[in-house]
C-alpha cells in the first residue's frame, strides 16, 4: 500500500509548483508589457513638454514683437 501512496503524494506537490511557475511566467509577461507602456508614455510626455515649450517660446516672441498698436481697444459691438 505504501508504494501506491508514494506517487500520489508527489503529484499534489508538483501541481502547485507548476501553478506557481505558470503564474510567475504570466506576471513577468505583464510586468514587461507594463514597462513598455510606461516607456511609451514617458516618451509621449517628453514630446508634449517640448511641444509646449516651443509654443510658449513662439507666443513670447509674438508678444515681444507686438507694439500693442495692432490691437483695437474698442468695445465689441454687442456692448
Amino acid at each position: 500500500m505504501s508504494e501506491k501512496q508514494a506517487p500520489n503524494s508527489q503529484a499534489p506537490s508538483a501541481s502547485p509548483l507548476v501553478e506557481l511557475e505558470v503564474k510567475l511566467t504570466f506576471q513577468q509577461q505583464t510586468i514587461d508589457e507594463l514597462h513598455s507602456v510606461v516607456l511609451q508614455q514617458r516618451n509621449e510626455l517628453d514630446r508634449l513638454k517640448r511641444e509646449i515649450k516651443d509654443l510658449y517660446d513662439m507666443i513670447r516672441k509674438v508678444v515681444e514683437q507686438s507694439t500693442g498698436d495692432d490691437l483695437p481697444f474698442e468695445r465689441p459691438p454687442h456692448y
